[in-house]
């Protein structure tokens, strides 16, 4: 069936992409204390397909103390590319850095 979709293969579930960005995020913060997700937003560009290898990436874009939650906004951009460049996600995120 996977076959005759518009795909041609089994594509990955986008909550499985989201997951691995997600959890790549949490893992950076959580060496830097105790995180909380505030946001986050995420549009697919791109069908991830068995057997894609995929570079995620995220960048801090913005950072600012936020008295009344007493700790640090981080916002983030990312991406999730495929092995032959192409762009499958983009996403943005904002998180609540405590010590």
């Amino acid at each position: 069936m996977s076959r005759s979709s518009r795909f041609g293969k089994r594509i990955a579930a986008a909550e499985h992409t989201i997951a691995l960005m997600l959890g790549l995020a949490a893992s950076w913060l959580a060496e830097r204390g105790t995180a909380i997700g505030l946001g986050c937003s995420f549009r697919f560009t791109a069908a991830v397909r068995e057997g894609d290898t995929l570079e995620l990436k995220w960048l801090v874009t913005q950072t600012y103390f936020k008295e009344s939650l007493s700790g640090l906004i981080v916002c983030f951009e990312g991406e999730a590319r495929n092995q032959d460049g192409l762009v499958a996600m983009t996403g943005t995120l904002e998180m609540l850095l405590q010590e």
